[in-house]
């Protein structure tokens, strides 16, 4: 079972950002997701939490990002936008996780 614990969009470096924090599985996941006007300046990961040492591990990135091209110039930029990643992004983790 998927819970979406956090999520917040918010633009800086002439880029949009988004970032959730989901629990699947009893483990907890971030989805973070970078994206610029320019497609080699885009990026989407998605970490794991190690409780052992506090870190956030990389466990799939998804280069051939589905979000529509947006730029920073752009205002009030609704999560929904990244959605499709993001469920992309899931999925890779759910695979790897069972």
């Amino acid at each position: 079972m998927k819970t979406k614990m956090t999520e917040k969009v918010w633009d800086a470096n002439q880029s949009w950002y988004y970032q959730a924090v989901h629990k699947l599985y009893g483990r907890t996941l971030r989805v973070d997701i970078r994206r610029n006007a320019y497609d080699e300046q885009s990026w989407a990961k998605i970490s794991l939490f190690d409780k052992e040492t506090g870190n956030w591990n990389v466990i799939a990135t998804n280069p051939h990002m589905k979000c529509l091209h947006i730029s920073y110039v752009q205002k009030n930029i609704k999560a929904n936008v990244f959605l499709s990643d993001e469920d992309i992004l899931l999925k890779e983790a759910k695979m790897l996780l069972e």
